[in-house]
């Protein structure tokens, strides 16, 4: 009677196992697809110095879900052709507006590829310290390497 019992719940679990395994092996029932509003912004192409004026080339757009957007991201490429970028992009990064110079003006000068002018037109840059008819000079240099030789 004993052998019989274990018989019987041996083959009982066998049955439920087996039906479990069929019931998860079959494949999901189509599910409504559900999609997601996307924009198209803008990301950099390749890693990119801080400093270096954008051109198409460095750039490229791709689908971005709106619910994530980032706040100043833009949209069109022709937005950023000849923009200078104020801090290092990586590679697929998006191109935001805090990460960008001012439009003030056009650059008046670029002594050897480092450093660069940039005209600044409101009162309150540079933390308000800016007042009218009063120029500063802002010197930032990254990645260069200078030797103190004797003259």
């Amino acid at each position: 009677m004993r052998g019989i019992k274990g018989a019987l719940l041996l083959v009982l679990s066998g049955v439920v196992g087996l039906g479990a395994v069929s019931l998860l092996g079959q494949p999901q029932r189509a599910q409504a697809e559900v999609t997601t509003p996307a924009n198209v912004i803008v990301i950099a192409r390749e890693d990119v110095p801080m400093g270096q004026v954008l051109n198409k080339s460095m750039i490229d757009t791709i689908e971005w879900p709106a619910a994530i957007q980032p706040k100043g991201a833009f949209q069109t490429v022709d937005e950023l052709d000849g923009r200078v970028v104020n801090t290092m992009l990586s590679r697929g990064e998006p191109l935001l507006a805090n990460k960008l110079l001012p439009k003030a003006g056009e650059f008046v000068g670029a002594t050897d590829g480092v450093r660069r002018a940039n005209p600044i037109e409101a009162p309150a840059a540079l933390g308000g310290t800016n007042t009218a008819n009063n120029q500063k000079s802002v010197e930032v240099t990254r990645g260069v390497q200078r030797t103190n030789k004797a003259l």
